[in-house]
């Protein structure tokens, strides 16, 4: 209650106006605003105060018969700090008829004071979109109109927006000032927590409002949200909205990031119908990531279906990363499985196939790789790359991290000579499998697009990739 309803009505003929309005939680409607100079038209702003709470029927009654006369009607609600006791009134009004164009220009107005609100209509002769005024919020009609509004103007205004294909329009704009005593509002005080950079200021308000963007940094640490103590847990995320109903501190709560570095051997392996291959897990928490190829002798594809481990070693659950029937270097399965290692130790891996397999040169690759600290892993993202041009340039897909750190592994299939040089890319290392297809690993990647290539000694072919990016997590 005490805030303001800002109905318009808008009437497609001359010599009709709205000569009334009820309901609508508001017990008096004024007429703060109407034009009748865009041809054919009648343009009127009304407003009242809500009284009451909840949904509510506007009614609208005219000076005449509307019956076979198309009529527009929408309404908005705007809120003061001063709540019930504030006194909403009409500095100033004003309307405008504009020749064909595809710009549509709303009345300008100028505020007598500071902190008022612009409210303003547009008819248009065709559909309307946004315009890109600094400070103004606009929104379009169920049949193409424009509204615009400013809820803080200090100086003379007049916002434009658009309308295709190019139109006449018209409309008509009110200033409105929202004078009272109320709350000077609640202050969110920011507390670092532990920060090694930045600042920010206190944040006030008296009404539901997001959160200041979070400025603060931490060397080794990912901003994670807000909490109420500096302990956590997370209440708020960054630039979540917060009530503003009492004065508080919020504490920024941090994850540490985690790098991760490749330890013990690259093992590749593969042979016709093979189904295991053998890996030697160096410490537990650690991540395996296996890549998985078969060439098939004929159709129909096949695919791992499960894998299970044994051995004095052990690995938790196994997560698909990515499974792909290559195109361009066609007739492969190509996928990129990952699981944390719960034992160190020797395991055999055992692969199970979605049909027969003894026909198909089936290759296992594997890879462990140690966290700066104890972490949980996810996936974040995965694509492919096909290539039909023959070429030594063996390009992985393009992928962007969402975050810091993250693990970049990638598998091209290729006919090439299966001998490359030293990867292009800047921070990958590349391995060659068993059938001389490339690998490629970046375990430590941050949120800028990657493609990162290598390149064959000899051969040109055609080639098939696919990349997965993992995430380790802090789990302290």
């Amino acid at each position: 209650m005490g805030d303001l309803l800002v109905f318009f009505a808008k009437v497609d003929t001359t010599g009709v106006s709205v000569s009334s309005i009820s309901g609508g939680g508001v017990s008096t409607w004024t007429r703060a605003a109407s034009y009748s100079g865009y041809p054919n038209h009648d343009l009127e702003l009304w407003t009242g105060v809500v009284s009451t709470a909840g949904a509510s029927t506007v009614t609208v009654k005219f000076s005449a018969s509307v019956t076979s006369t198309y009529t527009g009607l929408a309404s908005e609600e705007f809120a003061a700090s001063s709540g019930v006791n504030t006194t909403w009134s009409v500095d100033t009004s004003g309307g405008i008829n504009s020749a064909a164009s595809t710009a549509v220009t709303f009345p300008k107005l100028t505020p007598s004071g500071t902190g008022e609100l612009y409210f303003a209509y547009d008819s248009v002769a065709n559909s309307a979109s946004a315009g890109k005024t600094s400070g103004f919020t606009y929104a379009t009609t169920s049949d193409g109109d424009i509204v615009a509004y400013d809820v803080n103007v200090s100086s003379a205004q007049q916002p434009t927006a658009t309308q295709s294909p190019s139109g006449v329009s018209g409309g008509v704009g009110v200033l409105i000032v929202a004078s009272g005593t109320g709350s000077a509002g609640t202050t969110v005080t920011f507390n670092g927590n532990g920060s090694t950079g930045g600042s920010m200021a206190n944040e006030t308000h008296n009404v539901a409002t997001a959160l200041t963007t979070n400025a603060f940094t931490k060397t080794g640490y990912t901003f994670a949200g807000w909490g109420t103590s500096a302990g956590g847990p997370v209440v708020y995320a960054n630039g979540a909205s917060y009530p503003f109903t009492a004065s508080t501190t919020l504490y920024a709560q941090w994850t540490q990031r985690t790098t991760l570095s490749a330890v013990g051997n690259f093992v590749t392996n593969g042979s016709n119908g093979k189904t295991t291959t053998s890996a030697t897990l160096v410490q537990t928490g650690d991540l395996l990531v296996i890549w998985v190829k078969s060439r098939f002798a004929a159709n129909p594809a096949i695919h791992v279906t499960n894998i299970s481990a044994s051995g004095t070693g052990a690995i938790g659950t196994l997560v698909n990363a990515i499974q792909y029937y290559t195109v361009d270097h066609p007739g492969n399965d190509d996928e990129i499985w990952y699981a944390p290692v719960t034992t160190a130790g020797t395991i055999t891996l055992t692969f199970t196939w979605s049909g027969a397999s003894s026909s198909d040169f089936n290759e296992y690759s594997t890879q462990e790789y140690h966290p700066s600290a104890p972490s949980t892993y996810s996936l974040d993202t995965t694509n492919s790359y096909e290539n039909s041009t023959a070429t030594v340039t063996m390009q992985f897909p393009t992928l962007t991290p969402v975050g810091p750190n993250e693990l970049y592994a990638g598998y091209n299939s290729n006919g090439s000579s299966g001998s490359y040089t030293t990867p292009t890319t800047a921070g990958y290392t590349a391995d060659v499998t068993s059938d001389g297809d490339a690998i490629l690993v970046d375990p430590n990647v941050s949120a800028s697009v990657q493609s990162p290539f290598t390149t064959a000694t000899s051969q040109p072919s055609t080639q098939s990739s696919i990349g997965v990016l993992i995430v380790a997590t802090s789990a302290s």
